[in-house]
């Protein structure tokens, strides 16, 4: 009898800059690749180009985190992959500059996303980081999103958030969301 499940997906989402590539690094059991995953759309399929990484929970579980281009972050945000368990939305607490394609980012993904979206507030340990509160104000994220503070690089803060990501989840299993 074969246990094993097959993978599911966790999306790293945010614009240039945030810290996608390097979350995924920190959190990740396998070196970051790009890779290519086709999206069916309706008639049609289209190719998406990832940063890929993975965690092994264990030998019958896989996550896979995969981060799509800034520039493809629309597109996905109204079509995510059926095997998707949640949407991990990072965006850089010092760009103030940053803030609007964020907020508009924010808004598509909790528009069509049917599966938890929590943010991860990241460049946490730089001078003139704004706090997640502060984040939630500027970005106007609802009480119900989470904004959890993250050092993109750190592997312990990075994984503090895909495990908050997963509560949400067990959350909205139980009901509780």
């Amino acid at each position: 009898m074969n246990d094993k499940q097959p993978p599911v997906f966790i999306i790293v989402a945010g614009l240039a800059g945030s810290g996608k590539t390097s979350f995924i690094a920190a959190v990740s059991d396998a070196n970051v690749a790009p890779v290519q995953r086709t999206i069916d759309r309706a008639a049609s399929g289209y190719r998406l180009h990832y940063d890929y990484g993975q965690i092994v929970v264990d030998s019958s579980l896989i996550v896979r985190l995969l981060a799509p281009p800034a520039s493809r972050d629309l597109a996905l945000a109204r079509q995510l992959p059926a095997d998707t368990l949640g949407v991990i939305l990072t965006v850089n607490s010092v760009d103030t500059e940053s803030f609007a394609g964020a907020e508009a980012l924010i808004a598509e993904y909790r528009r069509h996303a049917s599966v938890p979206c929590l943010v991860a507030a990241t460049m946490q340990d730089l001078p003139g980081a704004l706090s997640p509160e502060a984040l939630r104000a500027c970005l106007n994220v609802p009480d119900a999103v989470p904004i959890v503070s993250c050092r993109a690089t750190d592997t312990a803060s990075a994984t503090a958030v895909v495990i908050r990501l997963l509560h949400l989840l067990i959350d909205r299993i139980e009901g509780r969301l």
